[in-house]
């Protein structure tokens, strides 16, 4: 079996299944938290805010490769490698894009979300992060900087 070692700045040696291991547990922590907060209503951190004209919201996914079953076995009738599709989203105010004396795009405020998994749970989680403080209040709330969520499984509708 092949082993990949990793050594710190100090010479500490560290086998990548400590590293591994280590990623698992506190991505497993992040998630808890983020379900909690998920829970929560998002509450606007700049309700003075004049209204924005136009929002814009990428979506998109792409394919990961994660180990196998059979990674790192040397006779294995197991996968080595799987694939799995991360999905993304951005989501910003037309007023927060720009350009840099060179011509460059750059955009001031925005938020990210990646997602393993459902569809829908990417948009929920999209909408609560852009719901929460950046770019508008609670779902349904309408007035000065916020925004309503579209029903994009249904041709881009309100939401209910």
């Amino acid at each position: 079996m092949t082993r990949r070692l990793w050594w710190s700045a100090n010479g500490v040696v560290i086998d990548d299944s400590v590293i591994h291991a280590l990623v698992q547990r506190l991505g497993g922590k992040a998630e808890a938290q983020t379900q909690e907060r998920l829970k929560g209503v998002p509450h606007e951190r700049q309700p003075q805010r004049k209204a924005s004209e136009v929002a814009l919201l990428m979506m998109d996914g792409w394919f990961a490769r994660f180990r196998g079953p059979g990674w790192g076995k040397r006779t294995t009738q197991k996968e080595r490698v799987e694939w799995h599709e991360i999905k993304n989203g951005v989501f910003y105010l037309h007023e927060q894009a720009g350009q840099t004396e060179g011509g460059r795009g750059v955009i001031a405020d925005k938020t990210v979300v990646r997602w393993q998994g459902e569809p829908l749970e990417l948009g929920r989680r999209l909408h609560w992060e852009a719901s929460a403080g950046r770019f508008g209040a609670s779902p349904g709330e309408a007035g000065a900087g916020r925004w309503h969520a579209l029903d994009l499984e249904s041709g881009g509708g309100p939401m209910a």
